[in-house]
């Protein structure tokens, strides 16, 4: 079944394996973790495959499209669905959950510019950690919230997101040949962490009732 997946998608970007890469990189959950094995496997792409250095830029470059748009606009959505009656619940849910985020990255106080220094480096490392849920969608929206201004958000994220990218390169060079591995090990790795966030999330509003 993955095989034909990723023969219809190479199929689908008619075997141009920098656009696929530049395209699959702006997939909320995937991200650059996804796009970066996808365009380097040989084993799907065959010499089109991408060298690690085209790899990066693609992906780096089609990941931080998203930062552009979210960064300004995350706040505003949530509010006006919480004006709504069918998202009022979601909206809330998520704005507290990356409101929180915020507030643990901005745990060095307000003022100073050793405390926004803090707040920077923390939006840039939490974005540049390659795993799933830590990469340019949740970095942007924890952004909105941090205060940090657009222009210095926007840098946070793609020095974090050129680090995350640097990082999948080099495992898939010291893989070569196994890319399609990797691939499949991040999307393993994702729908574990979503299975677990979503029966953390059905035990929590059992415990919600019962109480």
């Amino acid at each position: 079944m993955i095989e034909t997946i990723e023969n219809f998608v190479a199929k689908l970007f008619a075997g141009n394996s920098y656009f696929a890469t530049f395209f699959i990189s702006m997939i909320p959950l995937l991200e650059l973790k996804g796009a970066i094995p996808f365009g380097m496997s040989r084993e799907i792409f065959g010499d089109r495959a991408l060298s690690p250095l085209s790899a990066w830029l693609a992906a780096s470059t089609g990941g931080l499209i998203p930062a552009f748009l979210l960064i300004k606009l995350f706040v505003p959505i949530i509010r006006w669905f919480k004006n709504t009656k069918g998202f009022k619940r979601l909206s809330t849910s998520l704005e507290n959950k990356f409101s929180t985020k915020a507030s643990a990255i901005n745990q060095s106080g307000h003022g100073g510019k050793k405390a926004y220094l803090k707040k920077c480096l923390g939006l840039m490392f939490f974005v540049a950690v390659p795993i799933p849920l830590t990469g340019v969608y949740t970095g942007s929206a924890i952004a909105a919230y941090l205060g940090l201004g657009y222009i210095n958000s926007l840098f946070c994220i793609f020095i974090g997101n050129l680090i995350a990218g640097g990082i999948v390169v080099l495992l898939c060079t010291v893989f070569a040949g196994y890319e399609k591995y990797v691939l499949l090990s991040f999307i393993l790795l994702l729908v574990l962490i979503v299975a677990i966030k979503l029966i953390s999330m059905l035990f929590k509003r059992k415990n919600e009732k019962i109480s």
